[in-house]
């Protein structure tokens, strides 16, 4: 049933928004689909964040979030060597945080 579901819905419509509307949970929602393929863009993050806490977070401190989370990322191509240039301030990281939870994400 669950494969069935999944197949009639359309790929054009991200998972993340039709789950509230299937009446999933976010733990059976993580089981329902690949967390990898259906993650939220990071501009649905800043969106989220900004209406919720209003302020705008970098797309830098969604990814040192994402890595403090073990959430993959991919590293970014101005990015020279190893260490984050700009960490996520402690203050803003339970923003991210809940934004990540919000998508299903974290």
């Amino acid at each position: 049933m669950t494969l069935a579901l999944v197949t009639l819905i359309s790929t054009w419509t991200p998972l993340h928004a039709l789950a509230p509307t299937l009446e999933f949970t976010c733990i059976e929602f993580k089981y329902l689909v690949t967390t990898e393929f259906f993650m939220a863009t990071y501009k649905e993050i800043q969106d989220y964040v900004k209406r919720k806490y209003g302020f705008k977070s970098k797309t830098c401190w969604i990814a040192d979030v994402k890595a403090q989370c073990n959430l993959s990322t991919n590293k970014a191509w101005n990015r020279k060597g190893g260490n984050r240039i700009n960490p996520c301030p402690e203050d803003k990281v339970d923003c991210i945080k809940d934004a990540l939870e919000n998508f299903c994400m974290y």
